[in-house]
């Protein structure tokens, strides 16, 4: 029996496969056409080598850091030119400006136009740099997620630049002062997003601060610190003399419409964990007004933790409630330092 080999037939590719090798090899030209060329045209454009690989929303943030150094050398200038407490304002504006810049950092082009500074002072120049700065703290980008301090930092900075900026116009004449400055975080929220903040949990107990982490804990922490400095000043104007019970009154009453403005944020049907009494700390009947400051600023402080950890509409109602109660400090010249505390 004659045994006959096989014949081999020359098997051809599948026709898909030479498509999809063109494309592979498109797509790697083009990344080597990327890394080789525009890369560099990136990099000498001012693109750091750090910033390969961050997320958009970090790039975003650099960026508005850009912005806010542009409005800085502004501020400078005009600090430079002008005189008295309109210098003090704007030295205040700059220094604000300047140690954002630094807790944020910059991602700016070495080809961009650079800021146009002012060669004389003038109180309209002043003016449009104030409503600058306020339209910056209303324009806050987004922090990326998972970090937690920048958001917390982009909080306190708005809070801190809308301050400034009215601080600058109050020192302009009335009829160069601008009406009405934009409220800080204002291009943040809308009515899409306007959701109530959750009521905490019955069996919580007494409130806890959730350090600009925990929307639920830090509003309900809030309002804890208002009820707290309340009582304070309750017990000042009982141990006070008319004048100053008087004055203590009318501070309550702002202080019962910026607790209403706080519980606004909530569901309708939360209830408030409110004590009867709260715990002063020991031997401090005697200095009562140095203690009724400390609790104002902690107030204030978990306010701004409550608009850290808010988003949307209801952050921008916490960051212009917390414009209203720094006022009320510098007012009652009470000490404090936003940018500090948000490090």
């Amino acid at each position: 029996m004659n045994a006959h080999p096989k014949s081999h037939v020359p098997r051809r590719a599948p026709r898909w496969l030479a498509p999809l090798l063109a494309a592979v090899l498109v797509i790697a030209l083009c990344w080597i056409l990327a890394v080789t060329l525009l890369r560099p045209l990136l990099v000498q454009r001012g693109l750091p080598e750090g910033a390969r690989g961050v997320s958009n929303e970090q790039q975003q943030v650099w960026q508005y850091s850009a912005r806010l150094a542009n409005l800085e050398d502004r501020a400078e200038q005009l600090a430079d030119l002008s005189e008295g407490d309109t210098k003090l304002a704007l030295r205040g504006l700059q220094e604000t400006l300047g140690t954002s810049v630094a807790l944020l950092g910059e991602l700016s082009f070495e080809n961009e136009p650079q800021p146009v500074l002012a060669q004389d002072y003038s109180e309209q120049a002043a003016a449009q740099l104030a409503v600058d700065a306020a339209t910056a703290s209303a324009e806050v980008p987004e922090a990326p997620d998972n970090a937690p301090q920048v958001r917390k930092v982009l909080t306190h900075s708005a809070v801190a630049l809308n301050l400034q900026a009215r601080a600058v116009i109050a020192e302009l004449p009335k009829k160069q002062r601008p009406k009405g400055l934009t409220a800080p975080l204002a291009a943040t929220g809308g009515a899409a997003d306007a959701a109530p903040v959750a009521c905490l949990a019955a069996d919580e107990g007494v409130p806890t601060p959730g350090h600009g982490q925990d929307a639920v804990r830090d509003v309900a922490y809030a309002l804890d610190r208002g009820y707290a400095l309340d009582y304070i000043w309750q017990l000042t104007a009982a141990r006070s003399g008319s004048k100053a019970a008087e004055s203590l009154e009318r501070r309550r009453d702002r202080l019962a419409t910026q607790l209403a403005a706080l519980r606004a944020v909530r569901a309708p049907d939360c209830s408030d964990v409110r004590a009867p009494a709260y715990r002063l700390p020991e031997n401090s009947l005697d200095k009562l007004p140095e203690v009724g400051n400390a609790a104002q600023r902690d107030f204030a402080f978990a306010v701004l933790d409550a608009a850290t950890s808010t988003s949307g509409a209801k952050r921008a109602e916490l960051a212009e409630l917390g414009v209203d109660l720094f006022e009320s400090l510098a007012e009652d010249e009470v000490p404090f330092d936003l940018l500090r505390a948000a490090k």
